[in-house]
């Protein structure tokens, strides 16, 4: 099933995940969530010069 998240959710998630000491593909495979949307919100919201 499709969980839809709000841009705050999505933050605090990546905040969550840079402070857990996790890999993004292991966080996200412990958290269940698509390292593929991960990674497009993360660019998202802090997006590298």
């Amino acid at each position: 099933m499709r969980t839809y998240r709000t841009e705050e959710q999505w933050r605090a998630l990546v905040d969550q995940q840079r402070n857990s000491g996790l890999s993004a593909p292991k966080f996200c495979k412990q958290e269940n969530i698509g390292y593929a949307s991960f990674c497009n919100w993360r660019k998202r919201l802090f997006p590298q010069p």
